[in-house]
């Protein structure tokens, strides 16, 4: 998954974490939702197309 995204695994564990931080009200539009599988984080198909297009549109709008 670190290489499809170009991201070190120390990010992509990071963005999992913003996704289910508990404190937040509504996620965090940079958080990539996942869950856990023992200690190893599961990316369902749809979570990362759905932060796929979320990146994307966040790059276009902030350049």
């Amino acid at each position: 998954m670190c290489r499809l995204l170009r991201i070190s695994r120390t990010t992509l564990l990071q963005l999992c974490a913003l996704r289910e931080h508990p404190a937040v009200g509504h996620p965090n539009p940079r958080g990539l939702g996942s869950f856990l599988v023992g200690c190893h984080h599961r990316i369902p198909h749809e979570a990362l197309v759905e932060w796929l297009g979320r990146n994307q549109g966040y790059e276009r709008e902030s350049a």
